[in-house]
């Protein structure tokens, strides 16, 4: 009678109660899937704004992308300075490339008449091109500059003064040649600037690969294949 009467004694336990229940090991679980799920956000749109700042620099250099070596590869390197063009060349070492430029196109040629050309050495270059007025004797001139590997060669050309005329003054201009992506070119000359220059009757433009009825003015710059051996850097120093 006394086991039954503390049996009935005794108050019912209450209900459990449904829910979760969070223990000091999976609060810290979860608190480090949440750290690393963050983590790999972070670092993904940190790839993708490093992406953009390397695409727009590669841009800025005249970045040449890794190619055939044996080939000639050639990239527009903008600038900002007046009256100035730049590239960057890569020459194969078994064959020797020159830069030629000039001003004029002259009426029924098939092409500009080139002035001059400068070798280029092997690897990988950068080319100026420049219409200034030279202090020294204040004469206009096309110049061309060529850097490579602490190298420097340089060679210039006077300009008529209808030339250095024109080219002070504000004319329409219609570019043509390469643009800032790479361009590879095996074994045969590559038109690297085109940039014509007209004024008054003469800016009247003549489309196609037909010879201009006029002279053009302008700035034209290709780069050539040369017969004979690799340039060589000691003997072309100056």
């Amino acid at each position: 009678m006394s086991r039954h009467a503390d049996d009935a004694g005794q108050l019912p336990s209450p209900p459990r109660r449904a829910g979760w229940r969070f223990s000091l090991r999976g609060l810290l679980g979860l608190v480090v899937v949440v750290t690393m799920v963050g983590s790999h956000f972070y670092t993904s749109w940190k790839l993708r704004q490093a992406m953009v700042q390397l695409k727009q620099l590669r841009s800025e250099v005249g970045y040449l992308n890794e190619t055939d070596r044996s080939k000639l590869v050639v990239a527009v390197v903008p600038t900002d300075e007046p009256l100035t063009w730049k590239i960057r060349v890569r020459t194969p070492a078994l064959q020797t490339y020159q830069i030629a430029y000039s001003t004029l196109w002259a009426a029924g040629s098939a092409e500009p008449t080139w002035y001059s050309g400068q070798p280029l050495p092997g690897g990988e270059s950068l080319v100026t091109l420049r219409l200034f007025s030279d202090p020294r004797d204040n004469r206009w001139k096309i110049i061309t500059l060529v850097r490579n590997q602490g190298n420097l060669w340089r060679m210039a050309t006077a300009l008529s003064d209808r030339q250095a005329t024109l080219f002070r003054g504000s004319h329409d201009t219609i570019r043509g040649g390469i643009q800032a992506e790479t361009v590879v070119a095996a074994g045969r000359s590559l038109r690297v600037i085109e940039e014509k220059w007209f004024a008054g009757e003469g800016g009247l433009m003549l489309f196609g690969q037909e010879a201009p009825d006029d002279d053009i003015d302008g700035l034209f710059a290709e780069l050539q294949p040369l017969p004979g051996l690799p340039f060589d850097v000691q003997e072309n120093r100056r």
